[in-house]
Parts: structure tokens; C-alpha cells; sequence
């Protein structure tokens, strides 16, 4: 599990990379992947999507979350879990 966590982290350096993220925003990204509760923001920013977006992909059960009160949290392990699963 730890190997293809760090293929996963490796791939989305690289759409960083291809997305010509400036340094700020792929230090940004990378320190999001490492909390484990994450917003509709963070999702965002991360797979570099509006949050229209995540919010669609969480309306059709494309990705499980949390909601505390009337925000939307989506657990990391389980989006790097979806990835991992969509990869085989």
C-alpha cells in the first residue's frame, strides 16, 4: 500500500508539472495531500478542478465523504484508496 501511495503522490507531482503550477501553488498541493481530512477546496486544488467539479463527482458516488454540519470532507485514504483501485 505504501508503494502505490508514493506512485499516486508521484503522479500528481507530475500533473503539477504539467498543469505549469507555479512553486507556491505545488508547495501548496503537496502540503494538502499529506492532511487527512480534506475540504471541496482542497480536492480542488489538488486534482487542479473547480469545486463544481469535486461536488459532482461527489453527488454521483464517484467519491465518498463526510459531512459535519453543512461542510463537505472527504478522508484522503479513501480518495488515494479510489485512485488505487481505479488504477487496476
Amino acid at each position: 500500500m505504501e508503494n502505490e501511495k508514493e506512485e499516486i503522490l508521484k503522479r500528481l507531482k507530475a500533473l503539477a508539472l504539467t498543469r505549469n503550477l507555479d512553486e507556491n501553488q505545488h508547495q501548496k498541493m503537496m502540503k494538502l495531500v499529506n492532511k487527512p481530512l480534506l475540504t471541496t477546496g482542497d480536492l480542488a486544488i489538488i486534482f487542479q478542478n473547480t469545486p463544481k467539479t469535486i461536488a459532482r463527482w461527489r453527488n454521483a458516488g464517484k467519491i465518498e465523504f463526510v459531512m459535519i454540519g453543512r461542510s463537505y470532507y472527504y478522508l484522503w485514504e479513501e480518495i488515494l484508496r479510489k485512485l488505487q483501485n481505479r488504477n487496476r
